[in-house]
């Protein structure tokens, strides 16, 4: 043969080469010569016509250091062989390992226990172990705790004493024990529901509690099943649902996120005409559109069943146009369709009135300039409602102006009541004003109606006012000018008589508010009030008299009662400052003051005091008691005006001949009814009232 085969021996099935043995291909040793391709992979019959049949088969020898690959004769015996030859450099075993998750935890583990189980693990010089996610061991049988969850590629390398490595990969899966896990769809739209299927898993117990949240504010939902669950997002956004679940060991799981997209839809808002059934409809979009309305599509259903062909029921324009053929109520929806394929629907009841309006109102009477009008409408309707009102108030005088008032925006009152304000020009009693109601239940359906009305002149009273007065005044009359209205006046109030008689007393202190109402002959009418304050005069509290020596000063010490007093005494001569309640008096003569208090509101009260100066006595050092009408008596000047003074005259010897309290009456040199004989005598006159004792001697003079 023109080249040799060769078979590859490794450390498994189709392994890398150890060894190469030709086998004596080409050579007739054993045998007839082998094949050039002789041996591959797999088994192989040659026939020779002297030897028979002869087939080979590979085998893998690992385990046994003493290898052979051989051919064997089937045909002739177990024991003949075209070539035997003993292979060097095998391994002597192959690596295996198992890997087993921790179970000592209730809960989560990420801890694996790894078992060699390489054979002829007497000869292993080295074990080499690569975890899958960049850490490594060089241990025999390792623990291992991962740092996440998930599937790794371990390869494990066992280097034998003669420096033969052999080499074994196996996935690992690492994996709670306790797995919360969902499907979610990813995208949705505002107001659809939204379907979450558990797919949780346990490997202790059985999952007994299911927690579910949502991402959107909204209260999270807890349920004992693992039941489908839908939720509804209002709004557009992105979102992130959420799932914890609870096994029957108290076991809980970490918590799965699953993000949701919910696209946006802006809400279909549109504007509703007043209309009548002889309209066309106008329906006009009023969305707002957040990000621009490009792309988004129209689906009008205006709810009219007897719509058709030529006047369709839907439309996919923005602002389409319809006929209803009949006065009803009706149901308009707009569905708008997003980009994102996402629609929402608004619905509408819609009101399309009649045709036959029929105008009417009526006016309050009296009518009067000073208040304003009151226009009840009573206009009808066949079918639906009057949806606009058209008020000309004056329409001889002002007839392109007038009020109006519209259904749709609110504007007619539910009472339909309005009002307006007339006025009526100087010196008249009364002005007509022409009225003229329109009264429509669409845009080309309406009725028309009139009406004259005159507006009276509102009577003017004029009041006089009594603003302040003291409750010591007698009754009082308010003054009403009626400015040439003929009617009734009428006052009310505190102390008020219906004629305007204010009676203070009867009304009593305080600030008093006074009603006035007038009723003119016409019947229209004027009201006003006022204000009187009644104020307490001020009560005083003075001594009638007092006496000051002359030359000295005293105080009075009045005490007075009021509020926001004011003070004066007169005369001001011998008064420190006249303006205070208690200043300081310095008389030169006997003196009458005066004391008025006035309030804040001007009442007044006042008190007199009498105030006598008293002198200082003036005593004569003699006296001719000789009955001739001239100095008969001992006369001291002044003495008198002192009321409690005490006069004691005495004898050279010291014998008391003359005792007096007071001195009204002057002594007459007498003792006992005796004239005393001429001589000096000496006297102690005591004139108190602030004054010291005075002494000295008198002579009686024959």
């Amino acid at each position: 043969m023109s080249s040799k085969s060769y078979a590859q021996l490794g450390a498994g099935s189709l392994g890398d080469p150890v060894a190469k043995i030709d086998f004596g291909s080409g050579t007739t040793t054993h045998g007839p010569a082998l094949p050039d391709n002789f041996p591959i992979d797999g088994s192989y019959i040659t026939e020779s016509a002297t030897t028979g049949s002869i087939s080979w088969n590979t085998r893998d020898h690992t385990g046994n250091s003493n290898s052979y690959m051989m051919a064997v004769n089937a045909a002739i015996s177990k024991t003949d062989y075209f070539y035997r030859t003993t292979v060097t450099g095998a391994c002597p075993g192959s690596a295996a390992f198992t890997a087993t998750v921790d179970n000592s935890t209730s809960c989560l583990s990420k801890k694996v226990d790894f078992k060699d189980n390489s054979t002829q693990p007497a000869q292993i010089a080295a074990w080499s172990w690569d975890f899958g996610d960049g850490q490594v061991s060089h241990l025999s049988n390792p623990s291992y705790t991962y740092s996440a969850y998930g599937r790794y590629k371990v390869t494990l390398t066992v280097t034998y004493t003669d420096g033969c490595e052999s080499t074994i990969t196996k996935q690992v899966d690492v994996a709670p024990k306790i797995l919360a896990d969902f499907d979610v769809q990813s995208q949705s739209c505002p107001g659809q529901p939204v379907t979450l299927t558990d797919k949780s898993a346990v490997i202790n117990g059985t999952i007994v509690q299911w927690i579910w949240s949502f991402g959107d504010g909204s209260t999270s939902e807890t349920y004992p099943d693992n039941r489908m669950v839908t939720h509804i997002y209002t709004k557009s956004g992105n979102f992130v649902s959420a799932l914890e679940v609870v096994s029957s060991t108290s076991c809980v799981s970490d918590v799965t996120y699953k993000a949701i997209t919910v696209s946006p839809v802006d809400t279909p808002r549109f504007k509703l005409p007043d209309v009548c059934q002889a309209d066309f409809v106008q329906f006009t979009d009023t969305t707002h559109f957040a990000g621009g309305s490009a792309g988004y599509t129209y689906l009008w259903n205006f709810g009219d069943a007897q719509s058709t062909a030529a006047n369709p029921n839907t439309s996919a324009l923005q602002n389409p146009q319809h006929h209803y053929s009949q006065a009803g109520i009706y149901t308009v929806s707009l569905t708008l369709t997003a980009p994102s394929g996402c629609s929402l629907t608004t619905s509408t009841p819609f009101t399309v009135n009649g045709t036959n309006p029929i105008a009417d109102f009526s006016v309050a009477q009296p009518i009067c300039a000073s208040d304003s009008i009151i226009l009840t409408n009573k206009s009808t309707i066949d079918f639906g409602n009057i949806t606009r009102l058209e008020i000309y108030w004056d329409y001889d005088g002002a007839p392109t102006t007038k009020s109006v008032y519209n259904r749709s925006a609110k504007q007619i009152p539910a009472n339909n009541q309005f009002k307006h304000l007339y006025n009526v020009p100087a010196g008249q009693i009364s002005k007509p004003y022409h009225i003229r109601l329109v009264a429509s239940s669409g845009n080309i359906c309406g009725n028309t109606t009139d009406q004259n009305i005159v507006v009276n002149a509102s009577p003017a009273i004029t009041l006089t006012p009594l603003n302040s007065v003291c409750i010591e005044s007698g009754p009082q009359q308010i003054a009403e000018n009626k400015n040439g209205f003929t009617g009734t006046g009428t006052f009310s109030g505190p102390g008020v008589s219906a004629t305007g008689l204010f009676d203070p007393q009867a009304a009593g202190i305080g600030i008093h508010t006074i009603n006035y109402a007038f009723t003119s002959q016409n019947g229209c009418t004027y009201v006003d009030s006022l204000k009187i304050s009644v104020y307490k005069s001020p009560a005083i509290n003075l001594v009638s008299s007092a006496t000051a020596l002359e030359g000295g000063a005293l105080t009075l010490n009045p005490k007075v009662a009021g509020d926001s007093l004011t003070y004066q005494w007169s005369p001001s001569a011998g008064v420190s400052d006249p303006n205070i309640l208690d200043p300081v008096f310095s008389p030169k003569e006997n003196t009458t003051y005066t004391l008025t208090a006035t309030t804040r509101g001007g009442c007044t009260g006042a008190a007199q005091v009498a105030i006598s100066v008293l002198k200082t006595p003036v005593i004569p050092n003699a006296f001719t008691p000789n009955s001739d009408g001239v100095n008969d008596t001992w006369d001291i000047k002044y003495l008198g005006a002192y009321p409690n003074a005490t006069v004691d005259v005495f004898n050279r010897l010291g014998a008391k001949v003359y005792t007096s309290t007071g001195y009204a009456v002057p002594w007459n040199g007498k003792f006992n009814g005796k004239s005393l004989p001429f001589g000096v005598y000496y006297y102690v006159i005591n004139p108190k009232s602030g004054r010291t004792a005075m002494t000295g001697s008198v002579t009686i003079i024959k």
